[in-house]
Order: C-alpha cells, then structure tokens, then sequence
C-alpha cells in the first residue's frame, strides 16, 4: 500500500509539474523570422525561462512591471517598422532583480545613441526615450521588420556578434525567411529569446488596475502636468525619475510617462441609464404596435396572443369576422386604454409615409426632373434605389425617400396634424413610434427623431451606414416612446446641462461629451448600478479614488455634479493622449484603458488624428448608444426655461441651514442637488463647491 501511494504521489507531482512548466517550440517567429531550434538550442532557452520563473515572486513582481512599460515600447517599434518583440531586448541584465531595470546592458551606449545626461535628466533612466534611439540606431545600421537579426546581434554583442556570425555562415543568411539557430550564441541572445518567451505568453494575463501612456512635453514642470491632467505628483515622480529637478528642458519634446486607470470605470455590460430605459418602457408589445400575418394566424389566433378581445382587434382595424386576412398583412394592436383615433391615425400615416417615399416615372421625365420635383439630388435617387445608368421606363417606381423619411419633403408631404393630450393621458395609453403623429403635451411637441446620413460626432465628421442607421432608429424610438417619461428626463437633464457645459469647456472636451451622462445615469445624481457603479458619471469605487474623487462616511464626490464632471474629463483626456480619436477615447470609457487599446489594435488601418470616418453596423454598441442620445437630445435641451437653475457655492464646515441662510434658498431643496453629502455637514478640509437651487 505504502508503495502505491509513492507511486501515486510522484505522479501527481510529475503531473503538476509537467502542467506548469513551459515547453520551447521548435520554431518561433520575430517579424519576418523564423528560427528552427536544434533540441540543445531548445534546452538552452528552456533552462532560462525556468530560471527566470523558479523564485515565483519575483517573477511575478517582474511582470507587473512589464506589464506596464511593454505597450509602451512595443509602440516605439512598431512606429520604426520594427518587430514589437524587440520590447524584450529592454529586460536584459535582471535575473537577479526584484524592480526590473530596463536597458541596464546597454547603459555604456547612452550616449553615443543619443540620450541626454546631465544634472537635471538622465535620460537612460527613460525607457521610452532609450526604446526611441535603439530604434534609431537600429534602423541607421539597415535594420527593417525583413531584416534584423544581423544589426540587433552587432548591438546586444558587439564583442562576439560579428565573430559569431561569420563563423556559423548566418551574415549572409539573415534575410532568409528561416534560419537555423546553431547551438552556440552569445549570451545575450539567448537571454532576449528567453524573456521573449517566459513574458510572451503571460503578459495579457496579469490584469493590473494601471496602465501607462506617453505624452509629449517640453518646457513645462511635472507639478503643472499632474495639476492639468488630475494625477498626483508623486505618482507622476515615480514613473519620471530620469526628471531630476521637476523641470523639462526647452531643447525638444520629452517622453513623459503618465499613469492611467487601465480598467473601466465600471463594469462594460452594467449600464445603468439603458437599464432604466428599458425598465420604463417594457409596457410596449413591441416596437410599431404593428402585427405581421403570419402563414395560418386568424383573428383569434393573433388576438389571444395579444390578450385582447377579438371584438377590440376587429374594431380598431375596422374589419369583421368575414374579413379575409393575409400572410404580411399588418395590423393594428390595441395597447390597453389607447383611443382608437390616435391608433387610427399611426396606421394612416404608415400607410401615407409608404406612398409617398415613392414616385412613379411618367413619360418624358428624368433624374434631374424628378430630384428638382423632390428637392433631392440625382445621386441620392441612384443611391436609394441602386442605379448605376441614366435609364428610366415609364411606370418605374422610384425611392425618392431614404428608408426612415429623412427627406425633408417628403416628410412634410407625410405630416399630420398635432395630436394634443394630456400628461395623464400620455404616461397611461400612449406609445410613440416612428410613424405616431406629433404629440404635443403642455404645449411641448414630442415626435422621433430621424438619423441622418453624416453628422458630426465629437468633432469628427462620420458617415453612417444603412444598417447602422436602421440600428440607432431602434435605440432612438426607445429612448422617446415613453412621451411623459422623455419629458421628465429632459426636463432633469435641464437642471444641469450647464454646469455640465460649463465643466467640459474649462477641461477643454468636446461638446458632445453632454451627452455621455445622460446616457451613463439619466442625470440621477444616486444613480446605482447592478455592479455598484455610482453616481451621475458612474463610477465605481477604484476608478473614481484613482482620479481624485473623495468617498469616506461623510461624502461621496461622485453624486457630485461638478468634481465627478471634472474626473470624468480628466479620464477622458489622459485616454486621447493615446488614442487620439474622441471616438475611441469615448469607447474607452466603457471598456476601459486596456479594453479600448485591444479594441483598436484589432482595427484595419489608421485611426489616430481622424476628422473624417466611415461607421457600419459593427461599431461597438456603446459609440451606437452614444449616436442616439447625441439625436435625441440635441435640440432638446434649453427648449424651456427650468423653474430652477443650479449654480456652485464655496463653502466648507457649515451645515446646510447655514449655506441656505447665506443664499437666500431654503433649506429643505438643497438635499436633491447635493446627495454628495452623506451627513448634511459641509467638511472643512477644504473649500467645496455646494450646488445651490435658485428660482428664476
């Protein structure tokens, strides 16, 4: 017995370790490489990688480190047209090492490379700047992604590369596309094969809360770096120590190395202000209050379906029980309570929109005719109907409306009359939809909103494809189909769209970026997600400690309107340092800095420094939602003067009776605006800014 369990337990052991130890395929690729490994060659680098990852915590200490700085370096040579595994080449030299110190082996080249070295910087302690002049250096000695085995060899060794590959025949050989490795190498090679290796496989597998960017700067101090873009300056001290004296030198643009939160600032599938709109609008049967034929459906049939009486569905579509329905025969259902007229009067204007999208070609007409008649181009008619020539046959319909009767004329044609209710009336029966006439409630008219072809979109210029419009029409109908419901948030999101302005412009964002919070919270300033993301921002507890934002038991800064703005800004300009696209920077906010950054990495071609961009269907659904509520609300805010307007009042260690006193407010509003303050005591560590309620 006792030798089945040795037996047993050298097993497991065997089992465990064969599991975790990293076997060293025989051929591996570095740009347009391949290396074929002899079995020695193999063993050489395996023994190096177990050597690297025998101490575990070390080891894991290293990649942390790397996790961080290798984006960063992988940019600088990807930018050179070099491979991006040359990142490696930066760890040689800290075998022995807890804290990695990067280009420790070519410490003796600084110089000669480039680098400054003085008393105020010391650029080898840079390992962006130092990944820059290898780079260079590199490509000065002809290095190109094709072919750079022979330069890298010459600079990591310059004492045996060039004896070394004379001898194994590999100078002449290092344009193949395959290259057999001998068994003998310099050191130095084999060590940048083996951190390739051991850190390769494991780097997207750590998921830190940080990230580094880059962001170019000279004459300037880290004190006013860290002020502007929100980051403590001791944090910044720490990823800039080759900064001696806080004071970047005038001479050329400097790497500055900032810290960003590398996840999102909350979870990406926990949206709290989609979740509310599909919570207020679920008493919809669906999107038209339409219902299609299907093949052997009857009235009673379609009528149970519904929960409805077959009298109610004959009656509202002013048939009988001898009517004979079809297959694609659309009708009307009866949403509870809704007066048969409006109900009436949405099928007769589908029925309207349909006939008058088109346009019947009579004899001796043309395309130019035709577009002048309609007050469209000729390009939009071939574009509508998918025409490449000039033919035209007599009796030939033609679209002379895109889809969702974004033509201006041919809405007018299709317009009806204002349709007056009460707000009773409208939170009770009514469902808007894409072809319900104008409701006006209070003397406000509700009506979707159409999306157009091309718009500006966070200073970029973006095309919509036909699929991608037909999507946000969806998400803009469930955003209004609720009348009373949009005119409430509207009217909320009018209490603070000028604060919110008012912040994005001092921290130099695009002006759409308004429109983010409405689509994060519905402006609820205690708005709470199912992953307890907080606030009119939404921020989750890390995220919103990391930029700055103070929660303890007497305050909550994100249920601020103003500081959670502020950070929501900061977070959003340290992203476009990297990304520089407001589209992408905008994605990053849901996915976060790492999600954002493989987001676009897997993009065909450029993206950085757009003005211009084509958007489909597969856009991400966050940019999509974000389009809608940019059409939805733009020419809704500041349509009506709010019995209210908010503004900041400095103050600090006063209750709020005291502040209300001071501004002639009461007491008993001032709760609502500030749910920030936990305790209704104003702290006095510093001066807060209170949002006071005045009546216009």
């Amino acid at each position: 017995m006792k030798k089945i369990w040795f037996f047993l337990c050298i097993s497991c052991f065997y089992s465990v370790f064969q599991i975790n130890a990293q076997t060293i395929n025989q051929k591996f690729k570095i740009g347009n490489l391949t290396f074929v490994l002899s079995s020695d060659a193999q063993k050489n680098i395996q023994n190096r990688v177990n050597l690297l990852k025998e101490d575990k915590k070390k080891y894991d200490a290293q990649l942390q480190q790397a996790t961080l700085y290798m984006p960063l370096l992988a940019e600088v040579f990807e930018q050179n047209q070099l491979p991006d595994d040359f990142k490696f080449l930066a760890l040689l030299g800290n075998q022995n090492t807890y804290n990695l110190s990067f280009w420790h082996n070519l410490d003796d080249k600084a110089k000669n490379l480039g680098l400054k070295i003085n008393s105020g910087i010391d650029e080898r302690e840079n390992p962006v700047a130092f990944a820059r002049v290898v780079a260079k250096h590199l490509k000065e000695q002809g290095a190109t992604n094709k072919n750079w085995f022979v330069p890298l060899v010459h600079l990591i060794s310059p004492d045996l590369g060039r004896n070394w590959l004379n001898s194994t025949g590999l100078l002449g050989l290092a344009s193949n596309l395959e290259i057999a490795l001998p068994n003998v190498a310099p050191t130095e090679f084999w060590q940048f094969l083996a951190y390739k290796e051991a850190f390769d496989a494991d780097l997207d597998k750590f998921d830190g809360e940080l990230a580094l960017i880059i962001e170019k700067n000279r004459n300037t101090s880290l004190s006013k770096i860290a002020k502007n873009d929100g980051i403590p300056i001791q944090k910044l001290k720490q990823y800039n120590t080759w900064i001696k004296d806080e004071i970047i030198p005038n001479d050329k643009d400097y790497d500055v190395i900032l810290p960003v939160y590398a996840k999102s600032v909350r979870d990406e599938n926990d949206l709290f202000g989609m979740e509310n709109d599909n919570r207020a609008y679920k008493a919809s049967l669906d999107d038209n209050n339409l219902h299609e034929v299907k093949p052997q459906e009857n009235f009673t049939s379609i009528a149970r379906k519904y929960n409805i009486s077959v009298d109610n569905l004959l009656k509202i579509n002013e048939l009988n029980l001898k009517s004979n329905i079809t297959p694609g025969q659309e009708l009307v259902i009866p949403t509870k309570n809704i007066p048969t007229k409006s109900i009436r009067n949405t099928k007769n204007a589908r029925t309207k929109t349909k006939k008058s999208n088109f346009h019947t070609v009579a004899k001796g007409e043309s395309f130019f005719a035709i577009a002048r008649k309609y007050k469209i181009s000729v390009t939009e008619i071939k574009q509508w109907n998918n025409l490449n020539n000039n033919n035209l046959s007599i009796g030939q319909e033609l679209k002379v409306s895109d889809e969702s009767g974004n033509n201006e004329t041919a809405t007018n044609e299709t317009k009806t009359k204002d349709v007056y209710i009460t707000p009773a009336q409208a939170s009770q029966t009514l469902v808007i939809t894409r072809n319900t006439p104008i409701v006006v409630i209070n003397n406000r008219r509700v009506m979707i909103k159409q999306v157009p072809f091309s718009m500006n979109l966070l200073g970029i210029k973006v095309t919509l494809s036909s699929q991608l419009r037909k999507n946000i029409e969806k998400d803009v109908e469930i955003l209004m189909r609720n009348p009373t419901a949009f005119l409430n948030k509207v009217r909320r999101v009018d209490l603070y769209i000028n604060l919110i302005d008012q912040q994005l412009k001092e921290s130099g964002l695009p002006y759409d970026f308004r429109y983010l919070p409405i689509q994060e919270s519905t402006l609820i300033g205690d708005a709470v997600s199912k992953s307890n993301a907080v606030g009119y921002w939404q921020f989750k507890e890390p995220a919103a400690k990391e930029m700055g934002l103070v929660i303890n038991n007497n305050i909550d800064e994100r249920m601020h309107i103003l500081t959670s703005t502020d950070a929501a800004g900061k977070y959003l300009k340290r992203h476009q340092n990297y990304f520089q696209n407001w589209v992408y920077t905008l994605l990053s906010y849901n996915m976060g800095f790492g999600g954002g950054r493989r987001y676009v990495a897997n993009l065909n071609g450029s993206y950085k420094n757009q003005t211009t961009m084509n958007l489909d269907e597969n856009i991400h659904w966050y940019i999509r939602k974000f389009i809608a509520h940019k059409i939805v609300f733009e020419n809704e805010l500041n349509a009506e003067t709010p019995v209210r307007f908010l503004k900041p009042y400095l103050s600090q260690k006063k209750n709020i009776a005291e502040v209300a006193k001071e501004t002639g407010t009461r007491a008993s509003e001032f709760p609502q605006y500030n749910l920030w303050l936990r305790r209704g005591t104003i702290p006095n560590d510093k001066s807060y800014s209170v949002i006071v309620p005045y009546k216009k």
